[in-house]
């Protein structure tokens, strides 16, 4: 009897999910340490010569602050007894501990960018980090904040993975880069909360009071009755079995949640799971409430994708102020921008496209978190290849840990490109002041000459402005025929001119401002175009234009897909000559061609292979340590 006793109450004694074998604490702040035992019962936590002690409370929770420790690689054991009762948590090191979140660009691990780019190098040779750890916190969808995480599987909860080349398939990339990056400039042990979930809107990970706060639209009394509205609908009309509504979900969630032998195999709503993904709050509830209060440095977060729109930057900043006060801890948010889509090059004609709604929010919302110092966006448009899940997760990684050893660890580093602050238009002029500068901004004209930032008057015809320096931080902008300027664009395309940098070389961040739409202009000569219908499943990508060459690469994501694309190339009037080159061979293009009064070259390039340079007589030299993709 005494045996069914001790059982019955270490099954009752538990602490909260995240605590497991090779975790990463955070240092130099106060750890929490929390969990669950009979109602009343004493609780002691002993970790690196600290003993903390507690009493549970009428439901059975306890929670013990560990006191701020500072970084250790050397691992420990977190013991924590009641009664007769013991667990024991091993090989435990003190660190900086993040937070992974948002969506698919964000979620997507290693193996998966791997297999989707297999021209890139293999990430996972350069993965044998023991003192980084990670762990995938979280599962399904909630239609209440749980107080702890409901694991995948009840018999084998998902641990802390320490970093090396087989786990290293699961983390999460841009995660697995800045990880590497920190703990190689800090020389400490660095952990990985990784919670994003792909395909998911940013309104599901907020808190419902918190959407309730906002004003709802179309009858709706607040904002979450709004989406809460619109997603019963679509679930309603959508095949997903017996799930047709949230009370249906709900019924059958109740049903599992009781049968002591559920599985994630029968989980209720995996059929409807992307829709179900999308309500409002619900990742909030499964994923980001019951990690409260564990102790972190800050969060990652890239999302913006799947929307919703509307005033995305202040929603962004309610969510971030209502996280900080459930884990009662002011930490550091560091998101990013949405990126390119290279499938098309730069228009050689001032063009205009609806790319940079989204990002303009996130820069409203980059300067509310500007205030108390402790939030920045970084700019990844320049960055992009496809547009939906693109490879660059290397350089988005290394970005957001300068950023973070910027803000949070005392450093200096340049991470982020220029951000326009302010343009004054008076007539045909404008000055513009941007911040993010480093020593100084750069303007570069693009290839013939173009600016890259496109002006209007208030006839909305689009012209290239004329673009200068005029001081370190201040850009001045004039309409080439003296017209009064009425809107100014710059990034304004899914793959626009790259021509206003900071000293170190990152571009500006997309900004328009003023009003009018421009008018849309006929573009007779592209840069580059695929000849003919293309043989397989394969897209151009360009990169890089500069005046004096760019690059071209044929890529078909998802396979190791053989051939060539046939592509004619623009080849500049300005230009003294040109080269061409595959790889670091010099090539012979195959055809040279006139169209509409501008000179083309035919070229094949390798699909999945090496990127072709094509450049003025000399420069192809410049290019050719170059990879934008």
């Amino acid at each position: 009897m005494s045996l069914m006793v001790a059982q019955i109450s270490m099954a009752e004694m538990r602490v909260a999910h995240v605590f497991q074998d090779n975790m990463v604490l955070q240092r130099d702040l106060k750890v929490p340490v929390w969990g669950w035992t009979d109602a009343g019962a004493k609780v002691a936590v002993k970790f690196a010569a600290q003993e903390k002690t507690a009493t549970a409370d009428a439901k059975g929770y306890w929670i013990v602050d560990l006191e701020p420790m500072p970084a250790n690689a050397t691992g420990q054991s977190l013991v924590v007894q009641s009664g007769s009762d013991t667990i024991e948590r091993k090989n435990i090191l003190i660190g900086e501990v993040w937070v992974l979140s948002g969506q698919s660009n964000m979620a997507r691990p290693l193996r998966n960018d791997g297999f989707d780019f297999p021209f890139f190098k293999k990430y996972s040779d350069d993965a044998e980090y023991p003192q980084i750890r990670f762990i995938n916190f979280g599962f399904g969808v909630s239609p209440t904040p749980l107080d702890d995480i409901e694991p995948i599987s009840r018999k084998k909860p998902e641990p802390w993975q320490v970093l090396n080349k087989t786990s290293s398939q699961h983390v999460m990339s841009i995660g697995f880069f800045f990880a590497k990056k920190i703990h190689k400039d800090l020389n400490v042990p660095v952990g990985l909360v990784q919670v994003a979930v792909s395909g998911t809107p940013q309104t599901t990970w907020m808190a419902r009071e918190t959407l309730e706060s906002l004003p709802g639209e179309k009858g709706a009394e607040n904002y979450h009755q709004q989406l809460f509205n619109g997603l019963e609908s679509r679930l309603k009309v959508s095949s997903m079995g017996d799930i047709k509504s949230w009370a249906d979900f709900e019924t059958a969630l109740k049903a599992w949640r009781n049968d002591p032998e559920a599985t994630e195999n029968n989980w209720p709503g995996a059929a409807a799971n992307a829709l179900l993904s999308d309500y409002p709050s619900v990742l909030y509830n499964a994923r980001v409430h019951p990690l409260a209060p564990f102790a972190f440095r800050g969060m990652l977060w890239h999302q913006g994708e799947a929307g919703p729109g509307g005033k995305y930057g202040e929603r962004m900043f309610a969510m971030i102020e209502q996280h900080r006060k459930l884990f009662k801890n002011d930490f550091h948010f560091i998101f990013g921008t949405l990126t390119r889509n290279t499938d098309s090059p730069p228009p050689m004609v001032p063009t205009y496209s609806t790319h940079a709604g989204i990002t303009a929010s996130m820069i409203d919302g980059d300067r509310l978190f500007a205030k108390d110092g402790k939030g920045t966006l970084v700019n990844f448009f320049d960055i992009g290849n496809t547009g939906g899940h693109w490879a660059m997760k290397e350089e988005a990684g290394r970005r957001m840990a300068l950023a973070a050893l910027t803000l949070v660890y005392g450093q200096k580093h340049i991470y982020t490109g220029p951000q326009l602050i302010e343009a004054k238009i008076t007539g045909a002029t404008a000055t513009c002041t941007f911040r993010h500068v480093g020593e100084g901004l750069k303007f570069e004209p693009s290839i013939n000459g173009i600016s890259g930032v496109v002006v209007t008057g208030k006839d909305r015809t689009p012209v290239w402005a004329d673009v200068k320096v005029a001081a370190p931080d201040t850009l001045v902008i004039t309409h080439p025929q003296g017209a009064d300027i009425a809107g100014i664009f710059y990034g304004a395309y899914r793959n626009p001119h790259e021509t206003i940098f900071n000293s170190d070389g990152f571009t500006a961040f997309a900004f328009n401002t003023g009003i009018g739409t421009p008018l849309k202009v006929e573009q007779t000569t592209p840069l580059l175009s695929i000849v003919g219908e293309k043989p397989v499943k394969a897209d151009m990508h360009v990169a890089h234009v500069r005046r004096n060459g760019y690059l071209v690469r044929a890529v078909e994501i998802k396979g190791p897909e053989q051939g060539t694309l046939k592509l004619k190339a623009l080849i500049p009037a300005e230009w003294k000559g040109f080269e061409v080159r595959l790889g670091d061979k010099d090539v012979t293009p195959q055809k040279t061609l006139t169209e509409n009064g501008a000179t083309y070259i035919e070229i094949d390039a390798p699909i999945n292979g090496a990127s072709v340079i094509i450049a003025e007589k000399g420069q192809a030299e410049s290019f050719a340590k170059i990879d934008r993709f």
